[in-house]
């Protein structure tokens, strides 16, 4: 999450010192901190996922059954 966001918000700025089990957790629970909680989960592994899916691009394309000709 950006930085100057963080620090205009308290509640944002509890959420980046939480764990990936309370940012899961306030997800689960609903309620008011459900959106910042998932933004902030997102932007912590949204490179990591990205990276995996682009490494494993053959074998996805592979298991639905399209090759790069039909993109």
């Amino acid at each position: 999450m950006p930085p100057e966001l963080v620090a205009l918000n308290p509640r944002l700025r509890s959420l980046a010192n939480a764990s990936e089990a309370e940012l899961l957790g306030a997800v689960a629970g609903g309620g008011d901190a459900r959106r910042a909680a998932q933004a902030e989960f997102y932007s912590r592994h949204v490179h990591y996922l990205f990276a995996v899916l682009v490494k494993q691009q053959h074998r996805l394309r592979r298991v639905v059954g399209i090759s790069a000709e039909d993109l």
